[in-house]
């Protein structure tokens, strides 16, 4: 009888030591699922990663065969103009009248 229920005991002890390792512990349900949620973003990133690596690939492609293309492309990151044409630039900086 007295085997027994130390037996019983040890595994209740037991159970109860599963029980908190599976729900409190450091590897337990909460760091799993963590782990799951920084996999998924992780998965969405390199998935945006390869898209923009297509993007880039075509736009040196455009770049390098289609002369507007590459126009476009100075004219937008240098501002540049043609002879009959004005820029006018707007600074984002606001300013603060006293």
């Amino acid at each position: 009888m007295i085997l027994r229920r130390a037996f019983l005991i040890g595994l209740l002890t037991a159970n109860f030591a599963l029980m908190y390792l599976l729900f409190l512990g450091d590897q337990g349900v909460s760091a799993y699922r963590e782990t799951k949620a920084r996999h998924d973003d992780l998965v969405a990133r390199i998935g945006e990663m390869n898209h923009r690596g297509i993007e880039l690939s075509q736009d040196i492609r455009l770049l390098k065969t289609d002369r507007e293309h590459m126009e476009r492309a100075v004219r937008a990151q240098t501002n540049y103009v043609r002879g009959n044409e004005i820029l006018y630039l707007f600074s984002t900086q606001r300013r603060d009248n006293p």
